[in-house]
């Protein structure tokens, strides 16, 4: 678990970009270039209780070790994040 980065009352766009840029290499640090990631945020795609099990057994059986969820906070999850989810676009 990370710690997500503090914001003020009113942030700024820019002030917010910076916060997700510096939680996005936090959390590749901590999750590594071999696991396999689902972005948990409001903006993905939602699955059925039945189908997103089936995913998960899937990868399971496939070889990879890791699989992390990334849990996007008040402002999303990173861009970088995302691109990497398994369930939204396939992102390795």
């Amino acid at each position: 678990e990370l710690n997500e980065t503090k914001l003020g009352a009113s942030p700024s766009d820019k002030e917010i970009a910076a916060a997700l840029d510096k939680e996005a290499g936090d959390i590749e640090r901590a999750i590594g270039k071999d696991a396999y990631v689902i972005a948990m945020c409001v903006e993905g795609r939602q699955l059925k209780s039945e189908d997103f099990a089936r995913r998960i057994n899937e990868l399971a059986v496939s070889g990879r070790g890791r699989l992390c969820f990334v849990v996007g906070g008040s402002f999303a999850a990173s861009k970088s994040s995302k691109d990497r989810d398994i369930i939204n676009n396939g992102g390795q």
